[in-house]
């Protein structure tokens, strides 16, 4: 019967039931202690971490029909897009995925409207790599 020390924590059985993939390696962590793994994964971390992007939430009050399509902040910080496109067929969206791209100078993928797609208060993730 193994002792208390062998058996895995409440959250990694937790984790292992959520994932079944990670089930073995969950449980020889808790044999083995998660410090013994923690200098191995660091420098992968790191170099992970370091690669990735940077993202960056702005949250948009949109107006579709507008004569121009224009992106603005006023002295408040909020954001406010005007629209030339109708809010039909998601016109709308990738009209303001696009003026977003265009003002923040990345690509078009690097925009995604986190929600909000239907409203006219849009949450939006901007993904900016870093220098």
């Amino acid at each position: 019967m193994p002792t208390a020390a062998q058996l895995p924590s409440r959250a990694q059985a937790m984790a292992a039931r959520d994932r079944p993939g990670q089930a073995r390696r969950a449980a020889s962590r808790g044999a083995r202690g998660v410090d013994a793994d923690a200098d191995a994964d660091a420098g992968s971390a790191a170099k992970r971490v370091t690669a990735s992007a940077t993202a960056q939430f702005i949250q948009v009050k949109v107006k579709p029909n507008a004569a121009i399509s224009v992106l603005q902040q006023d002295e408040s910080g909020a954001w406010f897009a005007q629209l030339k496109s109708a809010p039909v067929d998601g016109k709308a969206n990738s009209e303001l995925v696009n003026l977003i791209a265009r003002q923040f100078a990345c690509s078009r993928s690097a925009v995604t409207i986190r929600s909000g797609g239907g409203a006219r208060l849009k949450l939006v993730r901007i993904e900016l790599k870093r220098a």
